[in-house]
């Protein structure tokens, strides 16, 4: 355990640890760590660092005075060596990126990751993302491009949870989960994917996105995702819905250059410019994708621990033995010869009945689940 360290001064990288060299960390809990830039910790250059069955607690950048804070528990910096990062079986708790006093929080982005460089290698797998804040934008990742170099972008999600997390400022289409900003140029390209993910109640009081993926010429890959993140409003008789879903827009000509989305359930739908978001064919035979109204036969029950270790701790019952994300999902998404559908769930449960269930969780297997 590492804990209650202070690492102050407007600039400080790493409250923990600061590395340019290789790093792994196994069974390592971080909690309550402050620096302006990477909460816990700084990753600067390409070397390999991994982290494997780790827990993130309270990890933030409140310094108490204003600076550009970035990153509630990781800021990463590859410059144009870029960087490679994996993450796999984590938790992250109430990890917060936030300068409340600076320019409307302006800058305070990515309660977990804020990740640049020009060629980020990031994968994340199996972990579950609990209450943490983005200040101005991004409650989990916030991405810039590194100038004006060519960015070789290889970014996957996969088998994760991500439970009421937020972002603090009042402007819409910062992205409550991830916001990437392209930028507006093509020195952009590589993978972004979303694979067997579960998002449940992750929102603000606006009408900010989940995700938000701005300007991107990116091969996009959306698949088996779980996204029940409307707020509901109550105001007497009636009720009115906040947050736009996942929203993939394009700026100034700037174009993805492959769209994968398949297979989800997502509450407010896909929004953008990109010529295949027309509702007509992401619900076709062939995509099958649901947008759901919020209704209780789609939603999930959570059952969550007292006090939240790994996500075992939360169990995931779907309602219903016809639950719409039961064996509803697809074994097979392709991109570069690869299948990005992995055989296990975020337990390392076996795909039961042949099919691989819509999110993290498989349903009906041996764990109980």
């Amino acid at each position: 355990t590492i804990s209650n360290v202070f690492h102050g001064c407007e600039s400080r990288r790493g409250g923990a640890i600061s590395t340019s060299g290789k790093l792994t960390a196994t069974n390592v809990r971080f909690e309550n760590c402050t620096a302006c830039q990477g909460g816990a910790i700084a990753i600067l250059g390409n070397n390999p660092a991994k982290f494997i069955s780790c827990s993130f607690i309270g990890n933030n950048n409140d310094l108490g005075i204003e600076c550009w804070a970035k990153g509630g528990v990781f800021y990463v910096n590859g410059n144009d060596e870029g960087s490679d990062i994996t993450i796999d079986r984590c938790y992250f708790e109430g990890n917060t990126s936030d300068c409340e006093g600076y320019q409307d929080r302006k800058y305070s982005a990515g309660g977990v990751m804020a990740l640049n460089g020009a060629a980020p290698k990031l994968h994340i797998s199996n972990s579950t993302f609990y209450g943490n804040i983005g200040g101005w934008a991004a409650g989990v990742l916030f991405f810039e491009k590194y100038t004006a170099d060519d960015n070789n972008i290889d970014i996957r999600f996969t088998n994760n949870t991500f439970l009421d997390n937020t972002v603090l400022h009042s402007s819409i289409n910062h992205g409550v989960l991830v916001y990437f900003n392209g930028a507006s140029t093509d020195k952009l390209h590589g993978l972004l994917s979303f694979v067997n993910n579960t998002s449940f109640n992750n929102n603000t009081p606006n009408e900010q996105s989940v995700i938000y993926l701005n300007s991107c010429p990116l091969d996009v890959v959306l698949a088996n995702n779980l996204s029940l993140d409307k707020k509901i409003i109550e105001d007497g008789e009636n009720s009115r819905e906040l947050g736009y879903g996942w929203v993939l827009q394009e700026n100034n000509g700037f174009h993805f250059t492959s769209v994968q989305i398949t297979h989800n359930i997502i509450e407010g739908g896909i929004g953008g410019g990109h010529k295949t978001f027309d509702e007509n064919y992401l619900t076709s035979d062939e995509t099958a994708n649901i947008f759901p109204k919020p209704a209780a036969d789609l939603r999930p029950t959570f059952e969550l621990a007292t006090e939240l270790v790994t996500q075992d701790d939360i169990h995931f019952l779907p309602v219903g033995e016809y639950s719409s994300a039961i064996d509803a999902g697809t074994n097979n998404v392709v991109y570069a010869g690869a299948n990005l559908v992995t055989s296990t769930d975020i337990l390392g449960n076996a795909i039961v009945n042949g099919t691989r269930d819509i999110g993290a969780w498989e349903f009906g297997n041996s764990a109980g689940i």
